[in-house]
């Protein structure tokens, strides 16, 4: 049993063990959270239900993007350089709450009036109708996420995973409650409203009454955060593109019963992936931090360390939840046509397997200080990832979707190699 624990324990022995342990507990409940989502909307409104909300939810995480502005990325970056100088720090993240509210805030009412005003419809009536319920909570979850960034540069991974844990239970409980009553899937969503308001009153009310975290808003830092952020807006806005490209070009080619299909497959299968993400979170500032420093034979030994520590971590994980997969699909899911996801989650978990090893550095050329090549990986990903998509699907329906996915995750980790290794000389794998 020792031996089997060794590369987790051994993992947790790192400087920032404590922060991963955090970290670990809270995108745990998160990965449940999403779950339980997917669960609570595809055994109330069945598979076509679950399309629907796909579409709905992708849209609504493109547009956090374009809300955001990289504002969330230039808080990390610029608290994590500035660590020990406590008034910089919150003059830098006083100026991005104040730039992220009018910018979310602004495209959220444009949205919305564009809506309604002018009868715009984003995929199908059902789709628009359930945006429109997510919407007003746009510029509270942007604010949580400069709110979450701040802790994350700073390292305070106990209270950034309390914030995100208690999120997730909040909002399961909610649906759980609005489903109970009946509610209708559009009205369903406007859990995401009072739960991100809520959040957002609790954590800023901490931090100015317990935590004594002056604002100071600085036009030059807001200059700077537009600066920065717009540079790197763009990768975030195609990242996530990336992300979500299986879902929207795949509602050209199926309809909303296979969309929801092919969508618990693939949440669950991207749902593995939460270790890197959990390593990610903790790494990006000490990326920032060492390549300020060029202390770069210690950021080659940490890459090392953390890669062949995730090869005993996450495989066996990947491989139980394989396991169980079928049984969630017939037993958990009442719609016995999810049982069609099985082989579609097999398929795209391949490229998940591999690329769970090496993600964690997915951000490296942004921290180090290159975003204008990150930028460039991203597209060149993207232009990867809608091709392949678009050809899968359309020749092969919904098993092309899922290998298109597959394929995407293991051309990621070789991509991802190639421009680290141009840029900075660092091997990654």
């Amino acid at each position: 049993m020792k031996s089997l624990l060794a590369p987790l324990t051994g993992l947790f022995k790192t400087t920032f063990s404590k922060n991963i342990a955090w970290t670990f507990m809270s995108q745990t409940i998160v990965a449940c959270g999403g779950l339980l989502l997917n669960v609570l909307i595809g055994n109330k409104f069945g598979t076509s239900g679950l399309g629907v909300f796909s579409q709905a939810f992708t849209v609504y995480i493109l547009l956090t993007l374009l809300a955001d502005l990289g504002i969330a990325n230039s808080t990390l970056k610029h608290i994590a350089e500035y660590s020990e100088t406590a008034e910089e720090r919150n003059k830098i993240f006083s100026s991005a709450l104040l730039l992220a509210f009018i910018i979310s805030a602004t495209l959220t009412a444009v949205l919305l009036f564009l809506i309604h005003g002018f009868d715009i419809v984003l995929y199908n009536e059902k789709a628009t109708l359930c945006i429109t319920f997510l919407l007003p909570g746009l510029p509270f979850f942007i604010l949580n996420r400069v709110t979450l960034s701040y802790l994350n540069a700073l390292q305070k991974m106990r209270l950034f995973s309390i914030i995100h844990s208690i999120r997730w239970v909040m909002l399961i409980s909610m649906i759980s409650g609005f489903i109970l009553f009946n509610f209708s899937l559009s009205k369903v969503l406007l859990a995401f409203l009072i739960v991100e308001a809520s959040i957002f009153i609790w954590v800023v009310l901490y931090l100015i009454f317990k935590q004594k975290l002056p604002l100071s808003i600085d036009i030059p830092w807001v200059k700077e955060h537009l600066k920065f952020g717009t540079r790197v807006s763009l990768i975030s806005l195609l990242s996530e593109g990336n992300n979500q490209t299986d879902i929207l070009i795949s509602s050209f080619f199926l309809n909303e019963s296979q969309l929801g299909i092919y969508s618990l497959a693939s949440s669950v299968a991207k749902g593995l992936l939460m270790i890197p993400q959990v390593i990610a979170m903790n790494f990006n500032p000490i990326i920032a931090n060492l390549w300020a420093k060029r202390d770069l034979e210690n950021l080659q030994m940490q890459i090392k360390t953390i890669k062949k520590k995730l090869a005993f971590i996450s495989l066996p994980l990947i491989l139980a939840v394989c396991l169980a997969y079928p049984v969630f699909a017939k037993f958990i899911m009442t719609d016995e046509r999810f049982l069609q996801s099985v082989p579609l989650f097999y398929l795209i978990t391949v490229g998940v397997a591999l690329c769970s090893m090496f993600i964690f550095n997915g951000s490296f050329l942004t921290m180090a200080g290159f975003p204008n090549w990150q930028l460039v990986h991203v597209v060149v990903v993207l232009v990867f990832n809608v091709l392949t998509t678009s050809v899968c699907v359309y020749f092969f329906g919904l098993t092309g979707a899922a290998l298109a996915t597959s394929l995407l995750y293991i051309f990621v980790v070789f991509s991802l190699y190639f421009f680290i290794k141009l840029k900075t000389g660092l091997k990654i794998i």
